[in-house]
């Protein structure tokens, strides 16, 4: 075969392919660009909705701030001052302090709630259910077996017992029945009560705790309004809010941060409990306020970091 009547159809293949890939790239740029005018469009239509969420987690950080601190205050200073009640040498031979074991005590009860689903998303009622189900059952055959590997160790209680189980009561953690024995064992009974007691007075941690509160709530329930409103704006229109998946998860994350702010850290549910006549179940109810106190922190802490 003559190499000339091979060039046409040499020609000719070359050409195919070049066709072929201007094509190829031709798609690419058009998808594109029906991506990138996806992308404009999206972001015009929601341009409202991420000014809302803007404005509320600026407004909350600002408005929370005081009740943070308060919080972060607490959590330190309460527990030392009830350091003035506790009985050293009733804890062991070599006892952690006393603010050390409500710390540990509410953190632990605190991040036992977090997103607890076997308690239906309700930290309030993992929290509280040390006093409604009760820990029951403390005697000093169990307390011994406790102290004999606790005594003397400077780790977390989780570190040395174990973390407390979401699918079960936290009542029958052995790391949280080990805080319900310091407790009990070091602080009489009477100083308990007298601990409660004051709590509630004018200017007490509780009382403070309530009254900064208070001062947020209509804020939180507005920006909850706000955000649910601006959600519904946008439902049945060409790009619901579930088309832009980051700024949906922002409205997810900070509804749910509100819903437990208003649901689970509201000083009413505290005040239940303000004239309890059971003085047994005080260190406990300190420890499910420390630890109510110490949730809210984590919740307004995620507002902090949102906008930063």
């Amino acid at each position: 075969m003559n190499w000339l009547d091979a060039i046409p159809t040499l020609l000719s293949a070359v050409a195919s392919i070049a066709a072929a890939i201007a094509a190829f790239v031709s798609l690419r740029i058009s998808k594109r660009s029906i991506s990138i005018a996806e992308s404009s469009a999206l972001a015009m239509h929601h341009n409202s909705a991420s000014l809302v969420y803007s404005n509320v987690v600026i407004s909350l950080e600002e408005t929370c701030r005081n009740l943070s601190e308060f919080c972060g205050n607490l959590d330190v200073q309460w527990s030392r001052e009830l350091e003035d009640k506790d009985h050293y040498s009733l804890g062991g031979q070599n006892a952690r302090p006393l603010r050390h074991v409500l710390s540990n005590g509410s953190e632990m009860l605190a991040n036992y709630a977090f997103d607890n689903k076997s308690w239906n998303n309700s930290a309030n009622q993992a929290i509280f259910s040390v006093i409604r189900r009760g820990v029951n059952g403390l005697n000093d055959s169990e307390y011994k077996k406790l102290l004999n590997k606790a005594d003397g160790e400077y780790q977390s209680f989780e570190g040395i017992f174990g973390i407390p189980s979401k699918s079960s009561s936290i009542v029958s953690a052995s790391a949280f029945r080990w805080v319900c024995y310091q407790l009990t064992k070091r602080v009489k009974v009477e100083d308990w009560k007298s601990i409660w007691v004051d709590a509630w007075l004018e200017n007490g941690w509780l009382y403070n705790y309530q009254s900064e509160y208070l001062k947020i709530k209509p804020v939180l329930q507005e920006a909850k309004d706000s955000l649910k409103s601006e959600k519904l704006k946008l439902a049945h229109t060409s790009f619901p809010l579930d088309y832009n998946k980051e700024l949906s998860m922002k409205y997810d994350e900070i509804i749910s941060i509100i819903n437990h702010l208003l649901n689970d850290c509201n000083s009413e549910l505290l005040e239940a409990y303000k004239d309890w006549n059971y003085n047994e179940e005080l260190s406990q109810l300190v420890i499910c306020s420390m630890a109510t106190v110490h949730f809210a922190k984590m919740q307004l802490d995620i507002i902090d970091i949102n906008n930063n």
